[in-house]
């Protein structure tokens, strides 16, 4: 696996340089203290970013807010990453027990997350070949940590109520 870096970061769970990420209802309770994407795209090329894989890795932090959520409250919950320039997610991932596990954090605790993330291709046999391409470059810039392609990661979780 090749590592690409696209940022890191110092500041809370707002923004990690000029990728904003968050984690959507949790952004109360943590801070993201810096993130990392892994992933293979640059050595699996262009054409074939439907079989690259990667890892998104998160270190967050508990604060010292009081948690009003149970790891019972939690239906479901994704993550993903995304650019300006497209419509289509970037990657994803599936992340239930990672959104239970973090509720039972306590204050002051720091965890870091590996996430396997699933990379999308945004090709489309409806789009021109031209399109196609300007999209997946836009993945795959994102993916190779090209500065500015990424714009952010989020975390979508679903609760109960």
């Amino acid at each position: 696996m090749i590592l690409v870096s696209c940022g890191g970061g110092d500041g809370g769970s707002k923004s990690s340089g000029k990728v904003s990420v968050t984690l959507g209802d949790f952004d109360d309770y943590f801070d993201v203290k810096s993130y990392k994407l892994e992933t293979d795209v640059a050595e699996k090329g262009l054409e074939n970013l439907a079989k690259a894989k990667g890892t998104l890795i998160l270190v967050v932090k508990r604060n010292k807010t009081e948690m009003k959520l149970k790891p019972s409250d939690v239906l479901g919950a994704e993550i993903a990453g995304e650019t300006a320039s497209s419509r289509y997610k970037v990657f994803r991932a599936d992340v239930d027990g990672m959104a239970r596990k973090l509720l039972k954090l306590e204050p002051g605790a720091e965890e870091t997350l590996e996430i396997p993330i699933k990379i999308i291709d945004p090709f489309n046999s409806w789009n021109s070949n031209e399109e196609n391409l300007q999209k997946r470059q836009a993945h795959y810039d994102a993916l190779t940590g090209v500065k500015g392609a990424l714009s952010e990661i989020y975390m979508d979780v679903e609760l109960k109520d």
